[in-house]
């Protein structure tokens, strides 16, 4: 076989041979790669203190917080001859919801499951369920075997922890599980809405109090024409002019009265809609931010 990237049919060729394996039983081949997926065992990241092991199954998907660096082991396992090499190349649709893969090197001769590392540099929590692509692995024959095959740590990724501690020289303290900035930032932007809807039930409860206090004088102004109205009827009762000019007084009085709480309510109704038509793009810009 000529150097080369290896085609689909090359791929295909060696996955009857078992060079390609996986824990289903099904080996999904692109037109010159391997297809990875997300298998049943996770690990955290190096210096976090308790079971760093993570399992995960269609019942428990696997969640990345803003900051999480997750070593994920494949359901694909493959046993490399010495004349092959390969690359892991992340999938290009999981960078635009914020997470990085890098691309790793498989050596000639390496034997067991991969691992593919996964890291949220976003703002989200991303969830990935179990069997999920992930990555694609890309195969090479080389001009010549190799004298010694892998040895490593990668062979039994699903019991050892692939994760190396020699390079840690202080585990900062609650870094795991407190709360990360974009939690604070969206919990300001939570308090900023509350903040804001409160002021505006405020203002709001002034402005009724002012009208209901106006509705009030208005409807007392009604009252007090009316006794007055009464009053001068019944004094000059005998006096027929002057009770049409009393009646009509005290009609004119109960028009303005009625008038001015009736202008009292529509203003009371159209500062609630007003309200209602401010809060609903405010309450939209704090969902888009948080």
């Amino acid at each position: 076989m000529e150097p080369g990237v290896l085609g689909r049919a090359e791929l295909q060729r060696l996955t009857l041979d078992g060079v390609f394996q996986s824990d289903d039983n099904n080996i999904l081949i692109g037109q010159n790669t391997i297809k990875l997926h997300i298998g049943d065992t996770a690990w955290l990241p190096a210096g976090f203190i308790g079971d760093r092991r993570i399992l995960i199954d269609d019942d428990h998907p696997l969640n990345l917080r803003p900051g999480d660096i997750i070593t994920v082991i494949t359901k694909e396992r493959i046993r490399l001859p010495l004349h092959l090499s390969g690359c892991m190349y992340p999938r290009g649709r999981l960078l635009p919801v914020g997470i990085l893969i890098p691309t790793t090197h498989i050596d000639p001769g390496f034997a067991g499951y991969l691992r593919v590392i996964l890291a949220n540099v976003g703002t989200n929590i991303i969830k990935l369920p179990f069997s999920y692509e992930v990555a694609r692995a890309e195969f090479s024959t080389l001009s010549s075997s190799v004298d010694t095959p892998y040895h490593g740590v990668n062979a039994e990724l699903k019991a050892l922890n692939p994760q190396s501690d020699d390079l840690i020289i202080e585990v900062l303290p609650n870094f795991h599980g407190g709360p990360t900035l974009p939690d604070l930032l969206n919990r300001l932007t939570h308090i900023e809405a509350f903040m804001r809807s409160a002021a505006r039930r405020r203002r709001r409860s002034r402005l009724v109090g002012v009208v209901s206090t106006s509705a009030l004088l208005a409807g007392a102004t009604v009252a007090l024409a009316v006794l007055l109205g009464r009053k001068f009827i019944s004094e000059y009762s005998r006096d027929v002019v002057g009770q049409v000019l009393t009646a009509g007084i005290v009609g004119l009085l109960a028009l303005v009265a009625a008038i001015t709480r009736s202008r009292i309510t529509i203003f009371i109704r159209k500062l609630l809609e007003v309200e209602e038509d401010l809060k609903l793009p405010e309450a939209d810009q704090a969902k888009n931010r948080s």
